[in-house]
């Protein structure tokens, strides 16, 4: 009975008894397909034609249209390679990405650098310190201890870009995290050191009279300071408290010296320094990005023998010159703990996960060879007399105080 029901519900009904609204619906709905067909059938009969000349033959149009846009198609394809490889309009819009400013998409990168290189120290042990005091041995021993390795991460700070000068001023600011996984020993070792502080203090004071000189020695036979001190190899490297170092703060201070917190190995590059680096942005000379302009305000240096070594010249170590680069020629970099450029050399093209191409430049063998290199003794000071043995830069006149620099492999 249900069934009978809905068949006879659903069951279509005859033409007849359709109202004359369903009868004009049905009619408009059979008829549109051929109405639509038709009309489009004259638009593509009148508009298009059917053959279209072309070059004194008669072709499909269809064809044509096709034929048409593919020889658009290579037209454009072929100013494309012609704009990109024969002309310098390729080079000039990558090189106008790579200008420095706070829109640049690597302005991010350059301000934060998201690779944080490892740092590698190495401390020479005394072991034989009291003996040597008490004359019961006649030298000193030394054993290397580490590499105690830490992280750096660095980050440039209180940045202002000179659109007129084309230039960016800014600080560092940086600190340093301990590796036990890559390190050689535990940060808590027990080193014996030089007492720096002290000796560093004997070199200024001979510079002095009488008085000074034995009032300084008053000081530390008052303090019970000693030519050596024990400290954690974690404590030597990142600072430790000095009472000679408190002392000696507020005479830093009168000489317009740097004052730091405490002493250590990096105390001096920790936290936000005070230096303030301006480099060229590359606006109005790409091939000038990333080269130091200024340095504390200042130009270039009066310390070193000649113009050459007092000019402030090289990169900051992150961005070099474009034309030398290509040109695979040596770089500068300008190193402001030692007030002078190092060179790096071209060495040779390596393959980067062995597959992307990268220059390798290494800084030469004899760039502390300051007697023996011509290029070097300008940095033995106004008096060449002065001049360190080979393999050491003597910093005295960048520091303010009797410090050499050496290789690591002088003690090798």
């Amino acid at each position: 009975m249900l069934d009978d029901s809905l068949e006879r519900s659903f069951a279509p009904r005859s033409h007849s008894n359709l109202s004359d609204l369903e009868k004009n619906c049905s009619q408009i709905f059979v008829k549109a397909p051929a109405i639509t067909r038709e009309f489009f059938e004259k638009i593509n009969n009148d508009v298009v034609p059917q053959k279209t000349a072309f070059f004194g033959y008669q072709m499909n149009t269809r064809r044509v249209i096709v034929l048409t846009g593919l020889m658009l198609l290579f037209t454009f394809s072929a100013m494309g390679t012609v704009t990109m490889w024969f002309t310098n309009m390729f080079q000039k819009r990558i090189e106008s990405m790579m200008v420095l400013s706070e829109d640049a998409p690597t302005y991010e990168m350059w301000k934060k650098p998201p690779i944080h290189p490892p740092i590698k120290i190495y401390i020479f042990n005394y072991t034989n310190v009291e003996d040597f005091e008490m004359g019961r041995a006649k030298k000193l021993h030394v054993e290397e201890l580490g590499p105690y390795v830490y992280f750096e991460e660095m980050e440039r700070v209180n940045v202002r870009f000179s659109k007129v000068d084309g230039t960016v001023s800014y600080q560092e600011k940086r600190s340093y995290r301990f590796s036990p996984e890559l390190s050689k020993g535990s940060k808590d070792d027990l080193v014996i050191v030089p007492n720096v502080p002290l000796l560093a203090g004997a070199a200024i004071v001979q510079q002095f009279n009488f008085i000074m000189r034995l009032g300084y020695q008053g000081i530390i036979n008052a303090l019970s300071e000693s030519a050596f001190t024990a400290q954690t190899a974690h404590n030597f490297i990142i600072g430790y408290d000095d009472r000679l170092y408190e002392l000696a703060k507020s005479y830093l201070k009168y000489e317009d010296k740097p004052v730091f917190e405490n002493f250590g190995i990096l105390v001096w590059k920790k936290g936000i320094r005070p230096d303030v680096f301006t480099l060229n942005t590359g606006a109005h000379d790409i091939n000038k990005l990333g080269q130091v302009e200024k340095f504390n305000g200042q130009t270039h240096y009066e310390m070193w023998g000649s113009e050459s070594c007092n000019n402030l010249q090289g990169s900051d170590g992150m961005i070099y010159r474009q034309d030398l680069v290509r040109a695979r020629k040596d770089l500068d970099v300008f190193i402001p703990q030692m007030c002078r450029k190092l060179p790096m050399r071209f060495a040779g093209e390596e393959r980067l996960l062995d597959k992307v191409p990268v220059y390798r430049y290494k800084v030469p063998l004899d760039v502390f060879d300051t007697a023996e290199n011509a290029d070097n003794q300008c940095y033995c000071g106004q008096n060449s007399d002065s001049c360190p043995p080979k393999g050491l830069f003597n910093a005295t006149s960048c520091l303010r105080a009797s410090v050499l620099l050496a290789p690591p492999s002088l003690w090798g």
